[in-house]
């Protein structure tokens, strides 16, 4: 095996008083778009591929899964992360807390007694996933 270069990771959380000095665009920055898209297909098309091999919804009719309404955390406008001026540690409690009443079906210990929930819970993390991802992109084109 060859051995790797590590370079240090730049600061990244949002404390760091240069965090909107500068203003022109890192060259890293306008390569995340096409990445951002590839993981958005990726979960797309494993979606799509769930939808078919389990629940025989090849056509993408998902009506009768829309009743599992399930929500992962989500940021939002009151968490204060879109501001100049966020603040990271109300931003980790935000990500970090878990809805309870989803608990259940997101533990893979209680809900592999049941393929059905199990195939759900994956179903609704994958949606929210690519929504995410969706979000990401626009936040992207909207950095460059």
């Amino acid at each position: 095996m060859s051995p790797l270069a590590v370079s240090p990771l730049p600061e990244s959380s949002g404390d760091s008083e240069d965090f909107n000095v500068t203003s022109e665009t890192p060259a890293v920055a306008k390569n995340l778009e096409p990445l951002a898209l590839f993981i958005q297909n990726i979960a797309t098309e494993q979606r799509k591929r769930q939808l078919c091999n389990f629940f025989s919804m090849c056509d993408g009719a998902t009506n009768s899964l829309t009743m599992y309404n399930m929500e992962l955390p989500q940021i939002r406008k009151k968490d204060k992360c879109f501001e100049t001026n966020f603040q990271k540690s109300k931003i980790r409690e935000r990500i970090g807390q878990q809805d309870k009443s989803n608990e259940q079906a997101f533990n893979v210990d209680q809900s592999s007694e049941n393929d059905w929930n199990k195939q759900v819970a994956i179903h609704v993390i994958l949606r929210n996933f690519a929504l995410f991802m969706e979000s990401t992109i626009r936040a992207i084109r909207f950095m460059n």
